[in-house]
């Protein structure tokens, strides 16, 4: 299961992102830039020029405080000799005249030249929220899965394992009481 966010905007200046949970329970993020506004909504994003993000266990439990506290999330990634920056935090647009308040969360990557900002809504960042604890569920029920797997099979060794009583000297053991 994947989510996405599309945030394109009249400026050009928006982004998507498209999150899944990988084979190692990390969550890899790609974020792409917009490159145009057609009405259609094709072609309004350079799927050829993304920047890759692996979050971990750790990284998500941040996202998630971020949002629970309008607070901000900051990543520091280095690959092959290439470094990602980012943050993921909470913003507050004051609104003028009589159009009320705008509140958000935005994600901001660069690597190399290319920074890519992908906006969400309240809503969207609740949903984001979510989507992360869902990851996280899903990484502790894989642990725990295993664990089990891990746990049966010493079971199943000490079963086969032989007794302390079998791996003792019998010279040494004591024949009992020899009253006959």
């Amino acid at each position: 299961m994947s989510y996405s966010v599309w945030s394109a905007n009249s400026k050009v200046s928006g982004g998507a992102l498209i999150a899944k949970l990988t084979y190692d329970n990390s969550l890899l993020i790609s974020f792409f830039k917009q490159v145009a506004n057609n009405s259609d909504k094709k072609n309004n994003f350079d799927f050829k020029n993304a920047i890759n993000v692996k979050f971990s266990e750790d990284e998500m439990g941040d996202l998630i405080r971020a949002v629970r506290t309008n607070g901000t999330s900051k990543f520091y990634h280095t690959f092959k000799d290439e470094k990602t920056t980012g943050n993921f935090g909470y913003y507050e647009i004051k609104g003028e005249g009589d159009k009320p308040n705008r509140q958000g969360f935005g994600f901001s990557v660069t690597k190399g030249e290319l920074t890519i900002k992908c906006g969400l809504s309240i809503g969207a960042a609740e949903r984001f929220s979510e989507y992360l604890k869902f990851c996280l569920n899903k990484s502790f029920e894989f642990n725990y899965i295993e664990d089990l797997a891990k746990d049966k099979e010493f079971r199943e060794k000490q079963k086969l394992a032989p007794k302390k009583e079998e791996t003792s000297n019998p010279e040494s053991e004591s024949v009992g009481n020899v009253s006959d």
